[in-house]
């Protein structure tokens, strides 16, 4: 199964497609926040699921991620990803 990684961010219109891999969403989800946040590349010791992921409540097998950024007034959360199906059709992608 493949999967696309998206990102929305909050004050830009459209999304933005970050990644293809060939896994399911959930894992997908993982491999892309263990590489490109945390810098991990050591496969092997991916966790299962990550602390802030989340399954939509509508659509299965849909997950998401809220970006935590630091600011003087503590955590925000103004970027948002996204791990669907590859076949799943995404109006306005950019």
């Amino acid at each position: 199964m493949m999967s696309k990684i998206l990102s929305l961010k909050e004050g830009e219109s459209g999304i933005k497609e970050l990644a293809i891999y060939s896994l399911p969403p959930k894992k997908a989800m993982v491999c892309f926040i263990e590489q490109f946040i945390n810098k991990n590349w050591n496969t092997w010791e991916y966790p299962e699921e990550i602390e802030g992921m989340r399954e939509s409540t509508t659509v299965g097998n849909h997950w998401y991620y809220d970006v935590p950024k630091m600011d003087g007034n503590g955590i925000s959360f103004d970027t948002a990803f996204a791990a669907y199906p590859a076949d799943t059709f995404v109006l306005g992608v950019v």
